[in-house]
């Protein structure tokens, strides 16, 4: 068990179907795994080793899958982090992970800066369009100038990610998931509530929970459509849902 199986899969089955909707971009299974494989590419030029952590920080986005898969292809750890917490719990998450790579939207470039000099952070990915901070490299531009690499992705029993709870009674503590127990989850989940082959799931919980996580891993594997929406809010229909 690894989770870049179910990418392999969708491609092998369904490679013109629609994998992602975001906003006005959409993308096939084909492209998301040429997506993914070159994302892989970016960070192993940046120099990611086997077992490496790369933390994102972000609200929901088609970038946001695409980095849990590149970096599982590239054969690192992903370390989602909770866009409810405040810089010093960023802080805490980060050194205890050992994260040395960090990915961030628009939404919280702003912590680029006290994260890096805490942290010890050595590449800042930023995942939005419009122009990147100082010292932030753009996600667009490092996809388009890498090259594809062989699926370098971990299996079994190798850690995969590292989920950080809640921290409602004491410090957060990063809890470590293997490839193994990530994609278990997901079929015991679909061995009461079965996905098919054509679901389309709504992506309005947030990706750093190991909730949503299953989803993207079960869609992924089955081959249907991952629908995102940056974050649920009642009031907001249509294009006013994708705003950040």
């Amino acid at each position: 068990m690894y989770l870049t199986q179910g990418l392999h899969r969708s491609v092998q089955v369904n490679a013109g179907q629609t994998a992602t909707v975001f906003g006005d971009r959409r993308q096939s299974w084909a492209a998301l795994k040429e997506r993914v494989a070159r994302f892989a590419g970016a960070l192993k030029a940046r120099g990611l080793k086997r077992g490496e952590r790369v933390a994102i920080i972000a609200h929901n986005s088609d970038r946001y899958i695409e980095s849990i898969f590149g970096v599982a292809w590239a054969g690192g750890v992903i370390v989602p982090g909770n866009t409810r917490w405040a810089v010093p719990e960023h802080i805490y998450a980060l050194q205890d992970s050992g994260a040395k790579y960090l990915l961030l939207d628009r939404s919280f470039a702003h912590m680029a800066g006290p994260l890096t000099d805490a942290c010890g952070i050595e590449c800042v990915i930023y995942l939005d369009d419009d122009a990147p901070p100082a010292d932030m490299f753009p996600f667009e531009k490092l996809l388009s100038a890498a090259e594809p690499i062989p699926d370098g992705c971990g299996e079994g029993e190798e850690l995969a990610a590292l989920f950080y709870t809640g921290g409602t009674t004491g410090r957060s503590k990063g809890v470590m998931l293997s490839h193994r127990s990530l994609i278990s989850n997901f079929l015991a989940a679909h061995g009461t509530a079965p996905y098919r082959a054509d679901s389309v799931f709504l992506h309005s919980p947030p990706m750093f929970h190991a909730a949503d996580a299953a989803a993207i891993i079960g869609i992924t594997m089955m081959g249907g459509t991952h629908v995102i929406i940056p974050f649920f809010h009642a009031r907001r229909r249509g294009a006013d849902n994708r705003s950040r």
